[in-house]
């Protein structure tokens, strides 16, 4: 059986895009203030939240995908700390002329800052060459399958942007904006 440890009151969802200014206020928050604040009591659970209208998030949210696969967890959050701290490269105007490989290639150098293998991470977001020598021309990459998954399981819940918040299971109408303050008001109640 899986879920929460016991000792956790509340189990918060978030539901982030890399590209979005008001999900990295959010992630910072949340996992940087918010989480260590509770310790144990608080379990915060990441979901991508892709946001069409960003292009080039799925590039990072692939990226994010990849550096989970090849190096566990610890790398996902350190990878998604540096990724929402850079995040204006990926921004439309920074990324309009690249492609997709040149983005993948920045996205590498910062997985590599977190100790991922580059050249293993590159290669699980390189196009999938079974399936192009099998006649596909749309193939994807090995993170590809994750990413639908991971659409897939917010579009069932009912998300739509980005940041989006659950609180044991509820979404709540809370802002980017936030502060700790605000965030204790709401849960320390709950604590109980």
């Amino acid at each position: 059986m899986g879920g929460v440890p016991s000792a956790v009151k509340v189990h918060m969802t978030v539901y982030h895009d890399y590209t979005c200014p008001f999900s990295a206020k959010s992630y910072f928050m949340l996992f940087n203030q918010v989480a260590p604040h509770y310790g144990d009591k608080v379990a915060i659970t990441f979901y991508h939240q892709v946001q069409p209208w960003h292009p080039q998030s799925s590039y990072c949210h692939e990226a994010a995908l990849a550096v989970a696969h090849l190096n566990g967890n610890d790398a996902f959050f350190k990878f998604s700390n540096v990724l929402m701290q850079s995040q204006e490269e990926y921004y439309d105007i920074n990324t309009y002329d690249l492609t997709r490989r040149q983005i993948y290639d920045k996205l590498g150098d910062l997985a590599q800052s977190v100790g991922v293998d580059k050249a293993k991470f590159m290669e699980l977001l390189a196009l999938d060459a079974a399936s192009i020598a099998n006649g596909s021309k749309n193939p994807g990459n090995q993170m590809t399958q994750n990413l639908k998954w991971e659409i897939k399981a917010s579009r069932t819940m009912g998300m739509h942007v980005s940041p989006t918040t659950t609180i044991n299971g509820l979404v709540y109408d809370s802002s980017s904006g936030w502060t700790l303050d605000q965030w204790t008001d709401l849960l320390d109640p709950l604590m109980a």
